[in-house]
């Protein structure tokens, strides 16, 4: 499995935050001893998730104020596409549980809901048959989805065959018969293919490596992205029969889309760290970028002339008010001024969807959800938040005298199934006041953690390790392979553990001395904690709480439920890590014993949105 899909997917899964619906109920009495009079754990939470609902909307190319089609208060609506007819709509939402996902389709005008598809999370936008009777997309755990189709009545669904993860959400492509699907295929070790399958599962047909399949307007050759995922990338065209393959251009190409005369083809192209939209001619000719940078996911419209797309804009560091805002935007194919259909402050859009009288789906957050940074009490289980700002701040840490906050404040960024929070490092006062940036990065910068002087900071960028001195000056450069993350001290401060490529390893703390401390077939390792007295590092491997010695390289898995980001209590007897319940999208914070012998919940089950990253 390639390391990209699982990065991914731990993404997806741990880039949420813990929404505080109601305080903490849960005794001194249940907590472990040596949980007491310790200092808080600090988390992230989503504060006032009623004020972040997403809904469908509609809106015109010519600025019309867009239409919200679901108004749906409590509940959630994302990624809608619209039939080729453009009288039905086809979208994702949570089950009233919560605990999977269903995939909805309705009339135009609201009216006549179908679940079509209820079960574990969609990780592609879905996909319409030519004539509108059934869906094809991908579902399932993100490092193993499945290619499935409903029928839009739903009447019935089925597993077809296995997927690779895709890179983006890239949704399967119909023929444009009917017959035949392309979608990422995942064959042996990993790799991912673009293949076709018949619509009724039968006839698999590997075409060549690559990924972000679109089946041509004319059925005769399907556009992807060819090449391995570290290697030479270009965008490609090939015979729906596997024949004649040919390069169209260099470089990465994501989220492809033919224009509806077969002419040409939009994209994202990544030429500098940047997203941004491309037009070139099927033929390879005349490639042009139509719009700004940090652009990504074009729609074209039925007359193959206009082409939607998303944009972020303005400045995640500003200090005073919301300026950053992301927008729906529509620009002529051929190049000119674009025009802003929707803007959404701290509030993404979903891809857009074309219908085919020429308006435009898409979802978007109502109102403000953004990541906090909060406290609890380990003896009290009482939680305190402090820090309130428009941005999202994630990844707290305290240092090591206990009068500071490091944490990471950004734009949180979705990529359909799938959220980021692209920032910078912060610091702040231990009650929340006088915070500071200490770096500036358009790559985002990730998991700070501080020496145990306090006098550096490392951490990733770009998925590279660096360090910084904690007031904001010397900045250095630890890795180059671009696969590098999640830096965590020793205590005596001369070693620095990190994953790589799934696996944990060390090196000193002059990023000398390399060396790999676990290995998995899954690529599965993350999020290394030192133990207070530097001889284990507790760490997930496939969602498990683990130990491994840091010097024999020794692993044991613990006992507990699922989760991610461990770390320890000071006396080295227990881990605290956000435990996954009943699904991943339901959490609370636990304790496991460093010899795995016991386990105990410090909150309960569904009182947290998502996700924590807590520092004892």
């Amino acid at each position: 499995m390639p390391w990209t899909s699982y990065r991914a997917f731990v993404k997806a899964s741990v880039i949420f935050a813990l929404a505080v619906v109601v305080a903490a109920t849960v005794g001194t009495s249940s907590v472990p001893a040596s949980a007491q009079h310790l200092r808080p754990i600090v988390f992230a939470t989503t504060r006032d998730e009623h004020l972040g609902n997403v809904d469908v909307y509609a809106a015109r190319p010519d600025g019309t104020p867009p239409e919200d089609l679901t108004n749906t208060p409590t509940s959630k609506e994302w990624n809608p596409t619209a039939a080729p007819k453009g009288d039905l709509y086809a979208f994702m939402t949570p089950t009233d549980d919560r605990s999977e996902v269903a995939l909805v389709v309705m009339h135009r005008n609201g009216q006549g809901r179908v679940v079509v598809y209820r079960g574990p999370a969609l990780v592609s936008t879905p996909s319409w048959s030519p004539d509108a009777t059934r869906i094809a997309f991908l579902a399932g755990p993100w490092e193993n989805p499945t290619l499935r189709v409903a029928n839009v009545d739903g009447s019935e669904y089925r597993q077809i065959a296995r997927a690779a993860s895709p890179r983006f959400g890239a949704p399967p492509s119909w023929s444009p018969d009917g017959s035949r699907i392309v979608w990422e295929y995942r064959g042996r070790h990993g790799a991912s293919w673009i293949a076709v399958i018949g619509a009724d599962g039968k006839g698999i047909h590997k075409l060549a490596i690559g990924y972000d399949p679109a089946w041509a307007p004319r059925g005769d050759s399907i556009a992807f992205s060819a090449g391995k995922p570290w290697g030479q990338r270009y965008l490609a065209v090939i015979g729906a029969n596997g024949r004649r393959p040919r390069m169209v251009l260099r470089g990465d190409a994501s989220v492809i889309a033919w224009s509806p005369d077969g002419k040409r083809l939009a994209f994202n192209r990544f030429p500098e760290l940047t997203d941004r939209v491309y037009v070139v001619g099927a033929d390879g000719s005349h490639p042009h970028p139509v719009a700004a940078e940090e652009s990504d996911a074009p729609a074209w419209s039925p007359d193959s002339q206009l082409i939607a797309y998303r944009q972020d804009r303005g400045d995640p560091e500003t200090v005073s008010g919301p300026t950053a805002a992301y927008f729906l935007q529509v620009v002529p194919a051929a190049g000119g001024k674009p025009r802003v259909l929707s803007r959404q402050h701290y509030a993404s859009i979903s891809t857009p969807s074309w219908t085919s009288d020429g308006q435009i789906l898409y979802s978007s957050v109502i109102g403000r959800n953004d990541f906090e940074i909060a406290e609890i009490d380990p003896s009290t289980t009482d939680i305190t938040e402090f820090s309130y700002d428009f941005r999202d701040d994630v990844e707290p840490s305290w240092s090591p005298d206990g009068t500071q906050i490091i944490f990471v404040r950004g734009l949180r960024i979705e990529y359909d199934d799938a959220e980021d929070v692209v920032g910078s490092i912060w610091v702040m006062a231990a009650d929340g006041s006088g915070a500071r940036q200490l770096t500036n990065s358009r790559k985002g910068d990730h998991y700070p953690a501080w020496s145990p002087d306090g006098t550096t900071i490392a951490f990733d960028r770009g998925d590279d390790i660096y360090t910084i001195s904690s007031d904001g000056g010397q900045l250095r450069r630890f890795t180059r392979d671009h696969h590098s993350e999640e830096p965590a001290w020793s205590p005596d401060g001369r070693s620095i553990a990190f994953t790589r490529n799934g696996s944990i390893y060390v090196m000193d703390s002059n990023g000398e001395n390399v060396r790999r401390l676990t290995a998995t077939a899954f690529q599965g390792d993350l999020s290394p904690a030192w133990s207070p007295d530097g001889r284990t590092i507790a760490f997930a491997r496939e969602g498990k709480m683990a130990v491994v010695g840091a010097d024999d390289g020794a692993v044991k898995l613990l006992g507990g439920p699922e989760g991610e980001s461990p770390s320890w209590l000071p006396d080295g007897r227990w881990i605290v890590y956000a435990a996954f319940r009943r699904s991943f999208d339901d959490k609370q914070l636990a304790l496991v014993s460093a010899d795995g012998s016991q386990e105990q919940a410090l909150t309960h089950p569904g009182q947290y949105e998502d996700d924590a990253w807590p520092s004892g």
